[in-house]
């Protein structure tokens, strides 16, 4: 992501946006590599040992964190969507290139706080997605209100902290509660 938002930057730096859509031709490669090196689970039918049945249900808190999940991605992705044209076209402060350089940042941000979760989920003890969510509002107001990229890039900081941890906090709740085939549905 890091190195592809730099590229998408440039692509579009003399005015031919459209240009950018060529990075996803990665996504061939990305999916080729998958196949090749995707793990064979095969078991032998003598050598699988039968083990009893879990219970699969879902929990209620699960559906009701995967709808949060599903609500504030509507709108969180405000800035990610809209800097581009904020910076350029309406602020006119800063070139694709520029865009693309801070859409790199904010994916690192956005990295170390997904690398981070359990300590969310230790330190905040249920909080985490309020915090996490305010944090994310707050960098999204701060975008708005700014008028200079370096303030425009602690704003979309802000907000990959927020949105990342947030993701990866549910992501991993969904996925350590469940039982038995129910973590696959969460």
């Amino acid at each position: 992501m890091f190195v592809v938002s730099i590229l998408v930057g440039f692509l579009a730096a003399d005015g031919n946006w459209t240009r950018a859509f060529n990075v996803y031709f990665f996504v061939i490669l990305v999916l080729i590599l998958a196949i090749i090196w995707y793990p064979n689970d095969k078991v032998e039918k003598e050598e699988a040992v039968a083990e009893p049945e879990e219970e699969s249900v879902l929990p209620t808190f699960v559906i009701g964190l995967i709808a949060i999940k599903f609500f504030s991605g509507l709108f969180y992705m405000g800035i990610g969507l809209f800097v581009s044209d904020y910076i350029i076209n309406e602020m006119q402060i800063g070139t694709s290139a520029a865009v693309g350089s801070m859409q790199s940042v904010a994916s690192v941000i956005g990295m170390l706080a997904c690398m981070f979760v359990f300590v969310f989920l230790k330190y905040l003890k249920g909080l985490e997605g309020t915090i996490l969510l305010i944090i994310c509002g707050i960098g999204v107001y701060l975008a708005g209100i700014s008028a200079t990229i370096p303030m425009i890039a602690v704003a979309w900081g802000l907000q990959s902290v927020g949105v990342n941890g947030n993701y990866s906090g549910y992501t991993t709740l969904c996925a350590m509660v469940p039982k038995g085939k129910a973590v696959g549905t969460a």
